[in-house]
Protein backbone atom coordinates (compact mmCIF):
# COMPACT_ATOMS: atom_id res chain seq x y z
CA UNK A 1 0.00 0.00 0.00
CA UNK A 2 0.98 3.57 -1.14
CA UNK A 3 1.81 5.58 2.30
CA UNK A 4 2.12 8.78 0.45
CA UNK A 5 0.58 10.09 -2.68
CA UNK A 6 1.47 13.25 -4.66
CA UNK A 7 -1.34 15.87 -5.53
CA UNK A 8 -1.49 15.09 -9.07
CA UNK A 9 -1.80 11.66 -8.32
CA UNK A 10 -4.87 12.17 -5.94
CA UNK A 11 -6.17 14.24 -8.55
CA UNK A 12 -5.70 11.37 -11.49
CA UNK A 13 -7.66 9.02 -8.87
CA UNK A 14 -10.24 11.03 -8.43
CA UNK A 15 -10.96 12.00 -12.23
CA UNK A 16 -10.48 8.09 -12.91
CA UNK A 17 -13.44 7.65 -10.08
CA UNK A 18 -15.76 10.75 -11.50
CA UNK A 19 -15.46 8.96 -14.92
CA UNK A 20 -16.93 6.24 -13.64
CA UNK A 21 -14.13 3.94 -12.32
CA UNK A 22 -15.56 1.59 -8.98
CA UNK A 23 -13.67 2.36 -5.70
CA UNK A 24 -12.42 -1.31 -5.50
CA UNK A 25 -10.85 -1.20 -8.84
CA UNK A 26 -8.94 2.30 -8.48
CA UNK A 27 -8.15 0.54 -4.65
CA UNK A 28 -6.37 -2.26 -6.33
CA UNK A 29 -4.96 -0.51 -9.57
CA UNK A 30 -2.74 2.18 -7.32
CA UNK A 31 -2.31 0.19 -4.16
CA UNK A 32 -4.36 2.59 -1.72
CA UNK A 33 -6.92 2.14 0.93
CA UNK A 34 -10.32 2.85 0.56
CA UNK A 35 -10.54 5.26 3.37
CA UNK A 36 -7.92 7.24 1.67
CA UNK A 37 -9.25 7.66 -1.55
CA UNK A 38 -13.30 8.47 0.32
CA UNK A 39 -11.25 11.33 1.57
CA UNK A 40 -9.59 12.60 -1.38
CA UNK A 41 -13.33 11.88 -3.76
CA UNK A 42 -15.07 14.48 -0.50
CA UNK A 43 -12.46 17.36 -0.36
CA UNK A 44 -12.34 17.51 -4.50
CA UNK A 45 -16.26 17.86 -3.58
CA UNK A 46 -15.77 20.03 -1.70
CA UNK A 47 -13.36 22.50 -3.95
CA UNK A 48 -16.00 21.80 -6.58
CA UNK A 49 -19.09 23.17 -4.44
CA UNK A 50 -16.69 26.14 -2.97
CA UNK A 51 -15.51 27.54 -6.97
CA UNK A 52 -19.33 28.99 -7.74
CA UNK A 53 -20.91 27.80 -10.89
CA UNK A 54 -21.87 30.90 -12.92
CA UNK A 55 -25.07 30.12 -14.69
CA UNK A 56 -24.49 31.60 -17.82
CA UNK A 57 -25.96 30.99 -21.55
CA UNK A 58 -22.65 30.30 -22.05
CA UNK A 59 -21.42 27.05 -19.18
CA UNK A 60 -25.14 26.35 -19.78
CA UNK A 61 -24.56 25.20 -23.32
CA UNK A 62 -21.24 23.79 -22.14
CA UNK A 63 -22.90 21.09 -19.53
CA UNK A 64 -25.34 20.44 -22.14
CA UNK A 65 -22.53 19.61 -25.00
CA UNK A 66 -20.65 17.58 -22.11
CA UNK A 67 -23.66 15.57 -21.37
CA UNK A 68 -24.32 14.80 -25.43
CA UNK A 69 -20.45 14.05 -25.30
CA UNK A 70 -20.89 10.93 -23.51
CA UNK A 71 -20.89 12.29 -20.18
CA UNK A 72 -22.95 11.17 -17.77
CA UNK A 73 -25.41 13.26 -15.53
CA UNK A 74 -23.91 12.03 -12.60
CA UNK A 75 -20.14 13.19 -13.46
CA UNK A 76 -21.93 16.55 -14.26
CA UNK A 77 -23.45 16.92 -11.55
CA UNK A 78 -20.56 16.20 -9.26
CA UNK A 79 -18.28 17.80 -11.02
CA UNK A 80 -19.64 21.26 -10.93
CA UNK A 81 -22.18 20.84 -7.92
CA UNK A 82 -25.30 21.22 -9.88
CA UNK A 83 -28.93 19.11 -9.25
CA UNK A 84 -29.84 16.39 -12.02
CA UNK A 85 -33.49 17.89 -12.87
CA UNK A 86 -31.51 21.24 -13.71
CA UNK A 87 -29.18 19.47 -16.22
CA UNK A 88 -31.89 18.13 -17.72
CA UNK A 89 -33.83 20.93 -18.01
CA UNK A 90 -31.00 22.72 -19.83
CA UNK A 91 -30.25 20.03 -22.44
CA UNK A 92 -33.99 20.55 -23.31
CA UNK A 93 -33.45 23.71 -22.98
CA UNK A 94 -30.72 23.92 -25.35
CA UNK A 95 -30.28 20.82 -26.39
CA UNK A 96 -33.36 21.96 -28.93
CA UNK A 97 -31.21 24.39 -30.40
CA UNK A 98 -29.09 22.16 -32.65
CA UNK A 99 -32.62 20.69 -34.04
CA UNK A 100 -34.11 23.44 -34.84
CA UNK A 101 -30.62 24.83 -36.24
CA UNK A 102 -30.83 22.00 -38.36
CA UNK A 103 -34.68 22.47 -39.62
CA UNK A 104 -33.38 26.20 -40.44
CA UNK A 105 -30.67 24.73 -42.87
CA UNK A 106 -32.77 22.40 -44.19
CA UNK A 107 -35.40 25.09 -45.07
CA UNK A 108 -32.65 26.84 -46.49
CA UNK A 109 -31.30 24.60 -48.61
CA UNK A 110 -35.28 23.32 -50.25
CA UNK A 111 -36.02 27.23 -50.61
CA UNK A 112 -32.47 27.48 -52.26
CA UNK A 113 -32.97 24.13 -54.28
CA UNK A 114 -36.75 25.99 -55.84
CA UNK A 115 -35.09 29.04 -56.98
CA UNK A 116 -32.32 27.04 -59.04
CA UNK A 117 -35.44 25.01 -60.39
CA UNK A 118 -37.30 28.83 -61.18
CA UNK A 119 -34.11 30.09 -62.44
CA UNK A 120 -33.50 26.93 -64.46
CA UNK A 121 -37.24 27.53 -65.98
CA UNK A 122 -36.86 31.30 -66.89
CA UNK A 123 -33.74 30.53 -68.48
CA UNK A 124 -35.50 27.71 -70.75
CA UNK A 125 -37.91 30.54 -71.26
CA UNK A 126 -36.07 33.46 -72.63
CA UNK A 127 -33.07 34.15 -74.87
CA UNK A 128 -29.99 35.55 -73.02
CA UNK A 129 -26.70 36.79 -74.34
CA UNK A 130 -23.50 37.96 -72.74
CA UNK A 131 -23.46 40.82 -74.38
CA UNK A 132 -27.14 42.26 -73.53
CA UNK A 133 -27.56 45.57 -72.51
CA UNK A 134 -28.86 46.93 -69.28
CA UNK A 135 -31.86 48.02 -71.24
CA UNK A 136 -32.09 44.83 -72.59
CA UNK A 137 -31.99 43.35 -69.32
CA UNK A 138 -34.31 45.51 -67.70
CA UNK A 139 -37.19 44.86 -70.49
CA UNK A 140 -36.66 41.07 -69.95
CA UNK A 141 -36.93 41.11 -66.32
CA UNK A 142 -40.25 43.45 -66.84
CA UNK A 143 -41.91 40.68 -69.47
CA UNK A 144 -41.23 38.39 -66.57
CA UNK A 145 -42.04 40.17 -63.22
CA UNK A 146 -45.66 39.38 -63.75
CA UNK A 147 -45.45 36.19 -61.84
CA UNK A 148 -42.04 35.91 -60.63
CA UNK A 149 -39.96 37.93 -57.94
CA UNK A 150 -37.98 41.12 -59.41
CA UNK A 151 -35.11 40.10 -56.75
CA UNK A 152 -34.82 36.76 -58.29
CA UNK A 153 -34.61 38.06 -61.76
CA UNK A 154 -32.16 40.61 -61.08
CA UNK A 155 -29.80 38.04 -59.47
CA UNK A 156 -30.48 35.74 -62.29
CA UNK A 157 -29.50 38.37 -65.25
CA UNK A 158 -26.78 40.27 -63.47
CA UNK A 159 -28.39 43.79 -62.53
CA UNK A 160 -28.69 45.38 -59.47
CA UNK A 161 -32.57 46.46 -58.72
CA UNK A 162 -31.68 50.14 -58.29
CA UNK A 163 -30.55 49.55 -61.48
CA UNK A 164 -33.49 47.85 -62.74
CA UNK A 165 -35.83 50.29 -61.33
CA UNK A 166 -33.88 53.40 -62.73
CA UNK A 167 -33.91 51.75 -66.24
CA UNK A 168 -37.68 51.05 -65.64
CA UNK A 169 -38.75 54.45 -64.89
CA UNK A 170 -36.26 56.52 -67.47
CA UNK A 171 -37.47 57.70 -70.99
CA UNK A 172 -35.97 55.87 -74.02
CA UNK A 173 -33.78 58.00 -76.70
CA UNK A 174 -36.24 58.46 -79.67
CA UNK A 175 -34.23 55.72 -81.71
CA UNK A 176 -34.39 53.38 -79.39
CA UNK A 177 -38.54 53.76 -79.29
CA UNK A 178 -38.04 53.44 -83.67
CA UNK A 179 -36.06 50.38 -83.28
CA UNK A 180 -38.54 48.74 -80.44
CA UNK A 181 -41.42 49.39 -82.80
CA UNK A 182 -39.78 48.58 -85.94
CA UNK A 183 -38.60 45.36 -84.43
CA UNK A 184 -42.31 44.62 -83.64
CA UNK A 185 -43.30 45.19 -87.20
CA UNK A 186 -40.36 43.27 -88.53
CA UNK A 187 -41.26 40.15 -86.46
CA UNK A 188 -44.91 40.52 -87.63
CA UNK A 189 -44.56 40.36 -91.34
CA UNK A 190 -41.99 37.92 -90.90
CA UNK A 191 -44.35 35.83 -89.02
CA UNK A 192 -46.93 36.86 -91.33
CA UNK A 193 -45.13 35.50 -94.55
CA UNK A 194 -45.05 32.16 -92.14
CA UNK A 195 -41.03 33.19 -91.88
CA UNK A 196 -40.40 32.12 -95.87
CA UNK A 197 -39.19 36.37 -96.56
CA UNK A 198 -35.67 37.47 -96.14
CA UNK A 199 -34.95 41.12 -95.20
CA UNK A 200 -35.51 42.98 -98.89
CA UNK A 201 -38.97 41.40 -98.88
CA UNK A 202 -39.47 42.44 -94.99
CA UNK A 203 -38.72 45.61 -96.17
CA UNK A 204 -41.09 46.28 -98.88
CA UNK A 205 -43.57 45.01 -97.05
CA UNK A 206 -42.83 47.35 -94.45
CA UNK A 207 -42.69 50.09 -97.19
CA UNK A 208 -46.35 49.33 -98.03
CA UNK A 209 -47.54 50.00 -94.65
CA UNK A 210 -45.94 53.81 -94.95
CA UNK A 211 -42.71 53.00 -93.12
CA UNK A 212 -39.57 53.87 -94.94
CA UNK A 213 -36.62 51.78 -93.52
CA UNK A 214 -33.12 51.12 -94.95
CA UNK A 215 -32.65 47.64 -95.86
CA UNK A 216 -29.23 47.96 -93.26
CA UNK A 217 -31.23 48.86 -90.70
CA UNK A 218 -33.77 45.43 -91.29
CA UNK A 219 -30.27 42.99 -91.44
CA UNK A 220 -29.52 44.92 -88.06
CA UNK A 221 -33.16 44.38 -86.31
CA UNK A 222 -33.21 40.38 -88.28
CA UNK A 223 -29.92 39.94 -86.53
CA UNK A 224 -30.83 41.43 -83.01
CA UNK A 225 -33.87 39.15 -83.31
CA UNK A 226 -32.19 36.25 -84.54
CA UNK A 227 -34.29 35.36 -87.41
CA UNK A 228 -33.02 34.38 -90.78
CA UNK A 229 -34.30 32.87 -94.12
CA UNK A 230 -33.51 29.70 -94.59
CA UNK A 231 -31.42 29.05 -97.79
CA UNK A 232 -30.63 25.55 -98.16
CA UNK A 233 -27.48 23.88 -100.11
CA UNK A 234 -27.30 23.73 -103.24
CA UNK A 235 -27.24 20.38 -104.91
CA UNK A 236 -23.91 19.74 -107.50
CA UNK A 237 -25.90 20.16 -111.19
CA UNK A 238 -24.88 17.49 -112.91
CA UNK A 239 -25.20 17.60 -116.82
CA UNK A 240 -26.69 14.78 -118.83
CA UNK A 241 -25.53 13.60 -122.35
CA UNK A 242 -27.17 15.16 -125.25
CA UNK A 243 -29.63 12.69 -127.29
CA UNK A 244 -31.76 16.04 -129.89
CA UNK A 245 -34.97 15.09 -131.06
CA UNK A 246 -35.38 16.47 -134.34
CA UNK A 247 -38.79 16.91 -133.50
CA UNK A 248 -38.37 18.92 -129.99
CA UNK A 249 -37.46 21.93 -130.84
CA UNK A 250 -36.18 25.61 -128.42
CA UNK A 251 -38.18 28.49 -129.78
CA UNK A 252 -38.15 30.17 -126.28
CA UNK A 253 -34.61 30.62 -126.51
CA UNK A 254 -34.52 31.64 -122.57
CA UNK A 255 -36.35 34.85 -123.62
CA UNK A 256 -37.84 35.06 -120.56
CA UNK A 257 -39.42 38.85 -120.28
CA UNK A 258 -42.22 39.02 -122.03
CA UNK A 259 -44.51 42.32 -122.82
CA UNK A 260 -47.65 41.04 -122.33
CA UNK A 261 -49.80 38.34 -120.75
CA UNK A 262 -50.41 34.57 -121.90
CA UNK A 263 -47.60 34.75 -124.98
CA UNK A 264 -46.05 32.09 -123.39
CA UNK A 265 -46.91 29.51 -120.78
CA UNK A 266 -43.91 27.82 -119.32
CA UNK A 267 -44.14 24.22 -117.23
CA UNK A 268 -42.71 21.46 -115.26
CA UNK A 269 -43.57 18.47 -112.59
CA UNK A 270 -42.01 18.20 -109.50
CA UNK A 271 -41.78 15.43 -106.75
CA UNK A 272 -41.86 14.50 -103.19
CA UNK A 273 -42.75 11.79 -101.13
CA UNK A 274 -45.58 11.09 -98.63
CA UNK A 275 -45.26 7.93 -96.66
CA UNK A 276 -42.65 6.66 -99.07
CA UNK A 277 -44.93 7.01 -101.68
CA UNK A 278 -43.94 9.53 -104.78
CA UNK A 279 -46.91 12.00 -105.19
CA UNK A 280 -46.69 14.63 -108.37
CA UNK A 281 -47.38 18.55 -108.91
CA UNK A 282 -47.51 19.98 -112.31
CA UNK A 283 -48.08 24.08 -112.75
CA UNK A 284 -47.83 26.27 -115.19
CA UNK A 285 -46.71 29.94 -115.05
CA UNK A 286 -47.28 32.88 -117.53
CA UNK A 287 -44.17 34.51 -118.34
CA UNK A 288 -45.26 37.77 -118.26
CA UNK A 289 -46.35 37.86 -114.64
CA UNK A 290 -44.56 35.40 -113.09
CA UNK A 291 -48.22 34.10 -112.17
CA UNK A 292 -49.27 30.39 -111.60
CA UNK A 293 -52.08 30.01 -113.46
CA UNK A 294 -52.48 26.33 -113.16
CA UNK A 295 -51.66 23.07 -110.75
CA UNK A 296 -52.38 20.09 -110.37
CA UNK A 297 -51.11 16.93 -107.86
CA UNK A 298 -51.39 13.14 -108.85
CA UNK A 299 -50.06 10.21 -107.47
CA UNK A 300 -49.04 9.25 -111.11
CA UNK A 301 -46.80 10.99 -113.39
CA UNK A 302 -48.26 10.70 -116.87
CA UNK A 303 -49.98 12.43 -119.69
CA UNK A 304 -53.20 12.57 -118.14
CA UNK A 305 -51.70 14.87 -115.46
CA UNK A 306 -50.16 17.26 -117.74
CA UNK A 307 -53.10 16.92 -120.31
CA UNK A 308 -55.52 18.37 -116.81
CA UNK A 309 -52.86 20.91 -116.17
CA UNK A 310 -53.00 22.37 -119.64
CA UNK A 311 -56.91 22.47 -119.90
CA UNK A 312 -57.48 24.39 -115.80
CA UNK A 313 -54.84 26.74 -117.74
CA UNK A 314 -56.80 27.44 -120.71
CA UNK A 315 -60.08 27.82 -118.47
CA UNK A 316 -58.41 29.84 -115.64
CA UNK A 317 -57.17 32.25 -118.22
CA UNK A 318 -60.38 32.13 -120.90
CA UNK A 319 -57.19 32.40 -123.65
CA UNK A 320 -54.95 30.06 -124.68
CA UNK A 321 -51.16 30.98 -125.27
CA UNK A 322 -48.89 31.52 -128.54
CA UNK A 323 -46.01 29.39 -126.88
CA UNK A 324 -46.03 26.69 -124.34
CA UNK A 325 -42.69 25.65 -123.09
CA UNK A 326 -41.64 22.96 -121.00
CA UNK A 327 -38.48 19.89 -120.52
CA UNK A 328 -38.34 16.61 -122.58
CA UNK A 329 -40.22 14.45 -120.06
CA UNK A 330 -42.20 11.92 -121.80
CA UNK A 331 -45.23 13.96 -120.12
CA UNK A 332 -44.62 16.65 -122.81
CA UNK A 333 -43.18 14.82 -125.35
CA UNK A 334 -45.76 12.04 -125.97
CA UNK A 335 -48.09 12.42 -128.83
CA UNK A 336 -51.29 12.64 -127.16
CA UNK A 337 -50.09 15.47 -125.22
CA UNK A 338 -48.52 16.99 -128.57
CA UNK A 339 -51.37 16.01 -130.87
CA UNK A 340 -53.73 18.16 -128.12
CA UNK A 341 -51.79 21.29 -128.51
CA UNK A 342 -51.60 21.27 -132.15
CA UNK A 343 -55.32 21.12 -131.82
CA UNK A 344 -55.30 24.31 -130.06
CA UNK A 345 -52.99 25.76 -132.08
CA UNK A 346 -50.42 26.48 -129.63
CA UNK A 347 -46.80 26.27 -130.76
CA UNK A 348 -44.55 23.68 -128.54
CA UNK A 349 -41.00 24.43 -127.37
CA UNK A 350 -38.58 22.49 -125.71
CA UNK A 351 -35.82 22.43 -123.33
CA UNK A 352 -31.95 21.12 -124.45
CA UNK A 353 -31.62 17.34 -122.87
CA UNK A 354 -30.36 18.00 -120.06
CA UNK A 355 -30.14 21.76 -119.68
CA UNK A 356 -32.92 23.43 -116.96
CA UNK A 357 -31.71 26.66 -117.92
CA UNK A 358 -33.65 27.00 -120.76
CA UNK A 359 -36.97 26.79 -118.28
CA UNK A 360 -34.91 28.49 -115.26
CA UNK A 361 -37.94 30.40 -114.27
CA UNK A 362 -40.02 27.16 -113.40
CA UNK A 363 -37.07 25.50 -112.07
CA UNK A 364 -36.45 28.88 -109.71
CA UNK A 365 -40.00 28.40 -108.54
CA UNK A 366 -40.06 24.73 -107.93
CA UNK A 367 -36.73 25.68 -105.85
CA UNK A 368 -38.64 28.56 -103.85
CA UNK A 369 -41.60 26.49 -103.32
CA UNK A 370 -40.12 23.82 -101.58
CA UNK A 371 -37.59 26.01 -99.44
CA UNK A 372 -40.47 27.57 -98.34
CA UNK A 373 -42.70 25.43 -97.67
CA UNK A 374 -41.77 21.45 -97.24
CA UNK A 375 -38.18 21.86 -96.37
CA UNK A 376 -39.57 23.74 -93.24
CA UNK A 377 -42.39 21.91 -91.86
CA UNK A 378 -43.10 18.26 -91.06
CA UNK A 379 -43.52 15.03 -93.83
CA UNK A 380 -46.91 14.99 -94.71
CA UNK A 381 -49.26 11.83 -93.94
CA UNK A 382 -51.78 12.07 -96.32
CA UNK A 383 -52.30 13.46 -99.61
CA UNK A 384 -55.04 16.09 -98.86
CA UNK A 385 -52.81 17.72 -96.62
CA UNK A 386 -50.20 18.48 -99.16
CA UNK A 387 -52.84 19.57 -101.87
CA UNK A 388 -54.10 21.91 -98.99
CA UNK A 389 -50.66 23.30 -98.27
CA UNK A 390 -49.80 23.35 -102.22
CA UNK A 391 -53.34 25.05 -102.63
CA UNK A 392 -52.67 27.68 -99.61
CA UNK A 393 -48.94 28.61 -101.11
CA UNK A 394 -50.46 29.27 -104.94
CA UNK A 395 -52.55 31.66 -103.04
CA UNK A 396 -49.80 33.31 -101.09
CA UNK A 397 -47.00 33.88 -104.46
CA UNK A 398 -49.48 35.00 -106.47
CA UNK A 399 -51.22 37.51 -104.46
CA UNK A 400 -48.98 38.22 -101.66
CA UNK A 401 -45.47 37.23 -101.79
CA UNK A 402 -43.43 40.42 -103.46
CA UNK A 403 -41.31 39.33 -106.46
CA UNK A 404 -37.87 40.62 -106.71
CA UNK A 405 -37.78 40.04 -110.72
CA UNK A 406 -41.08 42.15 -110.71
CA UNK A 407 -39.69 45.18 -109.21
CA UNK A 408 -40.94 43.86 -105.16
CA UNK A 409 -44.87 43.25 -107.02
CA UNK A 410 -46.49 40.61 -106.84
CA UNK A 411 -47.70 38.55 -110.01
CA UNK A 412 -51.00 39.71 -109.17
CA UNK A 413 -49.81 43.40 -109.20
CA UNK A 414 -48.03 43.00 -112.29
CA UNK A 415 -51.17 41.46 -114.02
CA UNK A 416 -53.61 44.74 -112.51
CA UNK A 417 -51.21 47.08 -113.48
CA UNK A 418 -50.95 46.20 -117.12
CA UNK A 419 -54.70 45.80 -117.60
CA UNK A 420 -55.32 49.42 -115.70
CA UNK A 421 -52.53 50.92 -118.64
CA UNK A 422 -54.01 49.29 -121.50
CA UNK A 423 -57.71 50.03 -120.39
CA UNK A 424 -56.86 53.69 -120.35
CA UNK A 425 -55.52 53.44 -123.78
Amino acid sequence: MKKHASKEEKAKMVNEYFKGKSIANLCLKHQIKKSALYSWIHSSTDEIKQSRFEATPENKKNVVALVKNGKTVKEVCTKFSIKPSTVYHWVTQYGSETVNGNKVERKKKIINMERIYESIEILKQTSVTNDMNNLEKTELIRSLSTNRPVALLCKLFELSRATYYAYLHKRLPAHLLRDKQLKILVMETYLRHKKRIGAAKIRQDLSLQAQTVSLKKIYQLMKELKITKIVPKKNPYIRLSKKTNKNCHNHLNQQFDQIAPNLVWVSDITEIKINRSPVYLCAIMDLFSRKIIAHQVSRKNNTRLTLMTIDQAIENRKEKPHLFHSDRGVQYTALKFQKHLQKLEITQSFSAPGYPYDNSPMESFFATFKKETIKKLVSFKLIQDYIKLVNEYMMYYNSIRPHRGLGMRTPIDKENIYSILNSSR
